[in-house]
């Protein structure tokens, strides 16, 4: 048949915009990974205001830290939370700007 595996990721699907920017809001550096090596446009406009995926993992990180800090429980739990989401957050912001992520440079 033809190439088609090579643009399709390991639960399925096509590489997409769309798919990019739902693997930068859930921080899934796999999923983004798969997305760029397919030939995903990391700097195509996610929408009509011209946001790219860099200005998508902004907002998103924005959020992720406030989740964080207003954790309930116990502090040991909410600090093994936030080093996670830190870690996986600068792997995919590391995967973006290696890729050549800019931010758009309009406002959110």
């Amino acid at each position: 048949m033809g190439n088609v595996e090579c643009c399709m990721g390991e639960e399925g699907g096509s590489a997409t915009i769309e798919r990019l920017e739902n693997a930068v809001r859930r921080m899934d550096v796999k999923d983004v990974q798969f997305c760029i090596e397919s030939g995903v446009n990391i700097n195509a406009p996610v929408n009509r205001q011209g946001h790219t995926i860099l200005d998508i993992f902004a907002t998103e990180h924005q959020n992720l830290l406030k989740s964080c800090s207003s954790s309930r429980g116990r502090s040991q739990d909410a600090t093994r939370m936030f080093c996670e989401a830190q870690a996986a957050a600068a792997d995919v912001l590391g995967l973006l700007r290696r890729s050549g992520a800019v931010l758009s440079g309009q406002s959110p």
